[in-house]
């Protein structure tokens, strides 16, 4: 079962847990705050406070901005950060909404065996037959 951290990090494609850019090291000086307040990492409330406040500080605020002092008049475009997963796998996700392929080392080493792994356009058309086949097959 991956943690929760581990869930928000693979939500937040942009944060580098090692802040090399600035949008991380906002983060984690938010995380070391939250921290400071008492909040537990291990709680789902955390995630999301988390997820709330660097929003209104790297976003400009949006709706979050009444509760941090925000400046009212700048109002941005919608938020870009991503509240963490609920459920601790791909398969919470209603079939609907699952939009990706989930690539196995075999299916990853095939790929790179029949040379279309480094080719996008090959890779794209083969990663789409996976995931029909996937959806056909969960049936």
């Amino acid at each position: 079962m991956r943690s929760l951290a581990q869930e928000w990090i693979a939500a937040n494609p942009w944060y580098d847990p090692n802040g090399r850019d600035e949008d991380s090291r906002v983060t984690k000086a938010v995380d070391d705050g939250l921290v400071a307040e008492g909040y537990d990492p291990k709680t789902t409330d955390y995630w999301h406070e988390l997820t709330r406040r660097v929003s209104a500080r790297i976003n400009g605020g949006g709706a979050a901005d009444d509760d941090v002092g925000g400046d009212p008049e700048r109002k941005a475009a919608p938020a870009r950060r991503k509240a963490p997963p609920t459920g601790s796998t791909r398969e919470h996700a209603p079939p609907s909404t699952r939009k990706e392929v989930f690539v196995t080392a075999e299916r990853k080493q095939a790929m790179m065996d029949a040379g279309v792994w480094d080719d996008p356009a090959l890779r794209t058309r083969y990663l789409k037959a996976y995931q029909a086949y996937d959806k056909n097959s969960a049936r």
